[in-house]
């Protein structure tokens, strides 16, 4: 497994060890290995990083990587005769330009950017055509923010007001700006307290409308931070088998781990899928297994995992969660099944000529 070295962020470091708990169970058998290695996003250190796996008997690298970053590794994969599986959180879309970089890996996510647009269209049929969004600074780079907004107007709504946080402007400000843009529901693109200090700021000035948050605010503490105030709150994520999640949580516990997050989940499912690989391969070289897997459909904790053909993306189904107070503490209830979003629709294109999203690192580092 890849993973990012950042020492100033332990969040990375947690949630990479989560990831890799989960691949141990997924995998369950007793010869299976999870090598470990860190790595920077240059060349020089990708590579580094990829021999150092090769060396030590990797036949299938996870990369929990960002898409842009992961995208320079399929030459070396490849050239290794290894599997490339992309893990992470699916901030950035993967487009016809990610795949020719990158066409022998599989990319499997806690799908940020689908839940972000599923969430867009949900909330303008939910609640509304008016849409204030509502962006922190360090939570800003990502394919996942515009994702929300085509995804309200595509379903016909407009976006009135957008405001960005966490930087010069004061959240005074950001709640005259969206007093003044009247909307009828609000969409959060921040995470962890950032988000909860969004929250907060709205609700104690009295502005009492929906408000969807980002797909990965439960994953980052911002729902534990919201307290009395997290009324009227909703988000979209992956749906969940609540009999595998159960099986997973008692298998995390009997070997020391707590209870499973969104990257347990993912390092689990995504386990399933190489498993599911190894069986077809066959005779062939580790490096075909995303290419076996094509259009395959494999069960997961987040229910059937569908293989893109083409573009080697998995999807699985999504559902709006809503954030209730229960014994006092703010708990999350699926109330609306989605469906899933497959590939990259032509409203999430990635633009060409210019930036459209800025960051290389991996989501919930910032």
């Amino acid at each position: 497994m890849l993973a990012e070295r950042l020492p100033t962020r332990p969040r990375v470091a947690r949630r990479a060890d989560a990831l890799a708990a989960g691949l141990a169970i997924g995998l369950g058998v007793a010869d299976a290995r999870i090598l470990r290695a860190e790595t920077t996003s240059s060349n020089e250190d990708l590579a580094a990083a990829v021999e150092e796996l090769v060396r030590a008997g990797a036949q299938v690298v996870v990369a929990a990587l960002s898409t842009p970053t992961a995208a320079r590794l399929g030459e070396l994969c490849a050239e290794a005769k290894v599997a490339l599986v992309v893990a992470n959180s699916g901030a950035h879309v993967v487009d016809e330009q990610t795949v020719a970089a990158a066409p022998r890996a599989l990319h499997v996510s806690t799908q940020h950017w689908q839940s972000a647009m599923s969430a867009g269209g949900w909330a303008r049929r939910a609640h509304g055509r008016r849409m204030h969004v509502v962006v922190a600074g360090p939570d800003a780079g990502y394919d996942s923010v515009y994702a929300l907004q085509r995804g309200f107007a595509a379903a016909g709504g407009t976006v009135v007001g957008t405001s960005l946080t966490h930087g010069a402007t004061r959240l005074a400000d950001l709640v005259a700006d969206v007093r003044a843009s009247r909307p009828q529901v609000i969409g959060v693109c921040a995470t962890g307290t950032r988000a909860a200090e969004i929250v907060n700021a709205l609700r104690g000035a009295g502005v009492g409308v929906p408000i969807v948050l980002d797909p990965l605010a439960a994953e980052s503490g911002a729902i534990t931070a919201l307290g009395a105030r997290g009324r009227g709150l909703h988000l979209v994520a992956p749906q969940a088998d609540a009999g595998r999640r159960r099986a997973l949580a008692r298998a995390l516990r009997s070997r020391g781990h707590a209870s499973p997050d969104a990257y347990a989940i993912l390092g689990y499912d995504t386990a399933l899928l190489i498993a599911a690989g190894a069986r077809r391969l066959g005779s062939r070289s580790w490096s075909s297994l995303p290419a076996v897997l094509a259009g395959a459909r494999v069960a997961g904790v987040r229910g059937v995992q569908k293989v893109h053909p083409r573009l080697g993306t998995v999807s699985t189904p999504l559902a709006v969660y809503r954030i209730s107070r229960v014994d006092g503490a703010s708990r999350l209830r699926a109330v609306v099944a989605r469906p899933r979003i497959a590939g990259d629709r032509a409203t999430a294109k990635v633009l060409r000529g210019r930036t459209a999203s800025g960051y290389l690192n991996e989501y919930l580092t910032t």
